[in-house]
C-alpha cells in the first residue's frame, strides 16, 4: 500500500506540473464563458493481486456460511454481503482508496451462490 500511495503522489505532482506548463493563468474568454478548465488529479486506484483477492474471497466465503446459519428474513443475502463489505472490510483501506462496489465485484466468485 505504501508504494501505491507514493505512486499516486507522484502522478498528482506530474499533473500539477503539467498544468503549470500549459499556462496556469486563466484566459479572459474562459472567465466570461464560465468554462474554466480544471486540472483533474488521477484517481486513487488500489490494484488487487492474487493474495489480497484470495484473502478477500476467504472472508466473504466465511460470511456466506454465516448467513446460511442465521438467515435473517428482514434482509436479502445481497444486502447482508454489501453491508458487511461496507462496514467491516472497506475501513481496512485508507480513505478514498476503496469502495464497497469494487469489493463486491472482486469477491463475486464467493457470493455468487447467494446473490
Amino acid at each position: 500500500m505504501p508504494s501505491l500511495i507514493e505512486q499516486h503522489a507522484l502522478e498528482c505532482q506530474k499533473a500539477v506540473e503539467s498544468k503549470g506548463e500549459n499556462g496556469g493563468a486563466p484566459v479572459e474568454d474562459e472567465e466570461e464563458d464560465g468554462d474554466k478548465k480544471k486540472c483533474k488529479l488521477p484517481k486513487k486506484k488500489f490494484v488487487f493481486n492474487d493474495e489480497i483477492r484470495s484473502c478477500l474471497c476467504n472472508v466473504v466465503r466465511v460470511r456466506v456460511q454465516f448467513w446460511h446459519l442465521i438467515r435473517k428474513r428482514c434482509e436479502s443475502p445481497e444486502e447482508h454481503i454489501r453491508m458487511f463489505l461496507d462496514s467491516e472490510v472497506r475501513p481496512l483501506w485508507p480513505k478514498g482508496w476503496m469502495n464497497s462496489r469494487i469489493l463486491y465485484k472482486e469477491s463475486y466468485s464467493e457470493h455468487a451462490v447467494l446473490t
